[in-house]
């Protein structure tokens, strides 16, 4: 029992400080980014041009999860693709 009720408390820790991240983000001017964007809007400042393979092994996410996440950065010009869309890029 109490193993359900430490995993439902965290889950809803995670939750309200996503929703805070993105409250501080809109508060800031920026629209548009989730806590998801992230881990690799990091790995792209840390290493900036890696290909989707990469990043999905960097922040343990599926590839099409990435690939969304990616396009929607793109959408909004935090990143760019290159090479035939394989290689993300800062701007």
């Amino acid at each position: 029992m109490l193993k359900n009720n430490t995993a439902a408390l965290i889950g809803t820790i995670r939750d309200s400080i996503n929703k805070l991240i993105v409250s501080e983000l809109e508060a800031n001017g920026i629209e548009g980014i989730v806590p998801t964007h992230g881990g690799i809007l990091m790995f792209l400042y840390q290493k900036d041009g890696l290909s989707i393979k990469e990043l999905t092994q960097k922040i343990s996410r599926q590839q099409p999860t990435v690939t969304v996440l990616i396009d929607k950065l793109v959408k909004l010009g935090y990143v760019e693709r290159k090479k035939k869309g394989r290689i993300v890029e800062l701007p």
